[in-house]
């Protein structure tokens, strides 16, 4: 069943320790309640010059020492001693079980909250990848910008050139095929393409 220490002091009996019922472990404690009286006056004094008399009331304190909830019966001025001690082993007897079903339900509430926080963690996750995504999408849009600037201009050089005399043509058909070349280098949509295939392997 368990251990228990009864002891006696202050004109009131004291009882506590630890049982353990249906697996479950439960610290207690009973007292015998009491009431403080002042024997010189009715008036009210310092609690020094009071004393405490015994007025027939149980205080009994129980807890589950594995999640369970706490129980308490303190000044029950409405029920008799034998009623206050019947509600005493009563509570014994409950709280096991209700110290399971508690310890069960904050399993659950555990196990959903780290559900949760996964799936919060996981979409998370994805929102992150998307702006990421957004960002490299709008950088390379600006050097698709460039890209385009930068073929007008070299069609414009291949334009004007045309009046050149001919080993000037010359000239600068080599200078806007090496720049062409370079340029085509920049080609974001291009670079997307093959990283897309590179991706697919």
């Amino acid at each position: 069943m368990g251990d228990f220490h009864l002891a006696r002091g202050g004109g009131f009996c004291l009882a506590n320790g630890v049982v353990e019922k249906d697996g479950e472990r439960m610290t207690f404690s009973v007292s015998e309640g009491y009431s403080w009286h002042s024997p010189e006056s009715k008036e009210k004094s310092s609690y020094s010059s009071k004393v405490g008399v015994a007025n027939g009331n149980l205080n009994f304190y129980l807890s589950g020492l594995m999640g369970g909830r706490d129980r308490s019966f303190t000044g029950g001025k409405r029920k008799t001693l034998p009623e206050q001690i019947n509600d005493v082993f009563q509570a014994f007897l409950d709280l096991p079980g209700t110290q399971k079903e508690i310890r069960e339900r904050r399993e659950r509430e555990r196990a959903e909250y780290e559900r949760r926080s996964e799936i919060n963690r996981h979409n998370n996750s994805i929102v992150s990848s998307q702006r990421e995504q957004l960002d490299v999408a709008l950088k390379e849009a600006a050097t698709y910008r460039e890209y385009l600037q930068l073929e007008s201009y070299l069609q414009q050089v291949e334009a004007a050139a045309s009046t050149l005399t001919e080993s000037e043509q010359k000239l600068s058909e080599l200078w806007v095929r090496i720049a062409r070349h370079f340029v085509s280098e920049l080609d974001p949509v291009k670079r997307r393409i093959s990283h897309f295939k590179k991706i697919a392997l």
